[in-house]
């Protein structure tokens, strides 16, 4: 990740706002200008990269641009996708710097951006951007504050969205490393009949929330990761020891058999009898 650091004590020159609502579908033309650019997703999707870099502007997301860097869409843009956007420059001094870890700048003076992040409560910036723009357009009655006020309404949603983007950041972190705590809790127990209270009960968290942050590593459900456990357990259990099917059902942690054999027969399209003649057959031509 990029993240481009300036310092919010100098002031930052706003050029121009608005909100752009795409029709044609047309990839984002190719372009490199010398103002930085701000953009915060509305609705529907628009790829969009800078040197390479690959991101999906949508809402919920901002992406920045960098000055004197090429930006272009790299695929159509989806039906009536739209976004606010911003052209401004950054004061003297600013700097571009790719880092996984930018604490050392936590306590300078300086406002860490990254080039693109998702951001909480996207509404309150289509208000912010919003009041930009009406702001802008009022530079016609040629009040002596309309600079000044447009400069202010660009700094405070940079650094705003800065400090949204390390509040996010910061949680996904946990999260993962809470759903990497959850899938190791699971592996452990999963064939001791473990439930979905008994992982929330001793991690101490809402099984809603584990099953949420879970989901978002693995793609699965805690009952859905405990049951795909279970199940490979019985198919080694299966190929590797005598047992028969019932308590090989109970060993893995199935309190029904009926439930068991429905899973299994759902996952693998044959019944786990059927599984374990046809991989028998299989070794035994090997041989």
């Amino acid at each position: 990740m990029y993240y481009l650091c300036f310092d919010y004590n100098k002031k930052i020159s706003y050029i121009s706002s608005g909100r752009f609502v795409d029709y044609s579908r047309r990839p984002h033309p190719k372009r490199t200008l010398e103002s930085a650019v701000l953009l915060l997703g509305y609705s529907g999707e628009c790829a969009l990269a800078q040197d390479g870099r690959e991101y999906i502007l949508k809402k919920g997301t901002f992406q920045l641009l960098f000055p004197n860097t090429t930006h272009y869409g790299t695929a159509p843009v989806s039906e009536n996708q739209s976004h606010f956007w911003c052209h401004f420059y950054f004061p003297e001094g600013f700097f571009i710097k790719e880092a996984d870890d930018i604490s050392e700048f936590e306590d300078s003076t300086l406002c860490v951006l990254p080039e693109f992040s998702q951001i909480s409560d996207c509404e309150k910036y289509f208000i912010l951007f919003a009041q930009m723009i009406d702001e802008s357009e009022k530079k016609s009655q040629k009040n002596q504050f309309n600079n000044a006020i447009s400069d202010s309404y660009i700094k405070i949603l940079l650094c705003s969205l800065a400090q949204s983007a390390k509040e996010f950041s910061f949680q996904s972190n946990n999260n993962h490393i809470l759903a990497t705590k959850t899938e190791e809790w699971l592996r452990l127990h999963a064939c001791e009949g473990a439930t979905v209270n008994d992982a929330s009960k001793s991690l101490k968290y809402n099984p809603n929330y584990l099953t949420q942050i879970l989901k978002e590593k693995t793609g699965m459900t805690m009952c859905e990761y405990l049951n795909n456990i279970r199940l490979k357990e019985a198919k080694n259990l299966l190929l590797n020891s005598n047992k028969s099917v019932s308590e090989i059902a109970f060993s893995v942690g199935f309190s029904d058999e009926k439930y068991f054999m429905r899973l299994f027969r759902k996952k693998e399209s044959i019944t786990p009898t059927q599984y374990r003649s046809a991989h028998f057959r299989m070794h035994l031509n090997k041989k």
